[in-house]
């Protein structure tokens, strides 16, 4: 979908100011969309439009094809930066469906990306009512952590997380996801000193999660050492309250850092879960 000059421009000038003196490029993979790139580089897929005023040359004017290994330039750089910062606001265009290209023989990304932001649907349900208030000190444990101040995860292909209002939306699921090392989840890396206290010590997991749709779901589980062993997944419920499961972690040696990773929807049929909180607890 074409945009104005003028709409390319005072989105230029907003990335000048949120990211200056930036000259990053990226590279087009299997199923990129300028939305989707945006959201990931960028922090919202609403900024497309200027990924593409910044790369018309090379994007020939149209912004809905994309071919694997163009390289994007990112906007915000010093050309950016003289924008006027006096234009009038404009409504952002709608966000294109591109077509994804064929990319048979086209070599697959590693598993383990960085950080994508999912594109929310434009007809995507609310998020549910869920009492977020006061449900971090609800769970029990020394370690809690709200949806807003969750450890740094790893999103690998085929799965998203999406930060709502209230909660990250998870979804996606891959077949025959390992629960070893960073987990083949969506995998949150705990603070060293939950590593250093669960080392050689039984450990309670709880997670507070609900689904999209419906009053509850079955996710999977699993807490991994990254070094000498993982409970596997584990079956749980998310909307009947928070969810638990026990496993007795081993020593470390070196440590490498502990992981939670989630299954949002191990059945693969398009389920959806809002993730509120988790935390750890050891077990005297």
């Amino acid at each position: 979908m074409p945009i104005t000059t003028k709409q390319g421009l005072v989105l230029l000038g907003f990335l000048a100011a949120a990211f200056p003196a930036t000259a990053a490029t990226v590279t087009v993979q299997s199923g990129d969309t300028l939305s989707s790139i945006a959201a990931r580089e960028l922090g919202n897929g609403g900024l497309w439009p200027a990924l593409c005023e910044a790369n018309a040359d090379v994007l020939e004017g149209d912004c809905d094809q994309l071919s694997i290994g163009t390289v994007i330039s990112l906007p915000g750089g010093p050309e950016s930066a003289e924008t006027e910062a006096t234009q009038e606001p404009v409504e952002l265009p709608a966000q294109p469906t591109a077509e994804t290209p064929d990319d048979s023989g086209v070599e697959p990304a590693p598993e383990e990306t960085a950080d994508p932001i999912a594109e929310p649907a434009a007809e995507a349900p609310a998020a549910p009512a869920a009492e977020s208030t006061g449900e971090r000190a609800d769970l029990p444990g020394a370690y809690v952590f709200a949806w807003s101040d969750l450890p740094d995860r790893t999103v690998p292909r085929g799965f998203t997380v999406e930060r709502r209002d209230d909660a990250l939306r998870l979804s996606g699921s891959v077949e025959d996801p390992h629960s070893s090392g960073k987990t083949g989840g969506i995998a949150f890396r705990l603070p060293d000193e939950v590593e250093q206290a669960a080392s050689g010590n039984d450990i309670r997991v709880h997670i507070l999660a609900a689904p999209v749709e419906g009053t509850s779901a079955d996710i999977e589980v699993a807490y991994s050492t990254h070094e000498v062993g993982n409970s596997g997944w584990r079956q749980v419920t998310a909307g009947d309250g928070p969810a638990m499961f026990r496993y007795a972690v081993r020593e470390i040696e070196q440590g490498k850092g502990d992981f939670v990773g989630i299954l949002p929807d191990p059945a693969g049929t398009g389920q959806v879960i809002d993730l509120l909180a988790l935390s750890i607890e050891i077990v005297d």
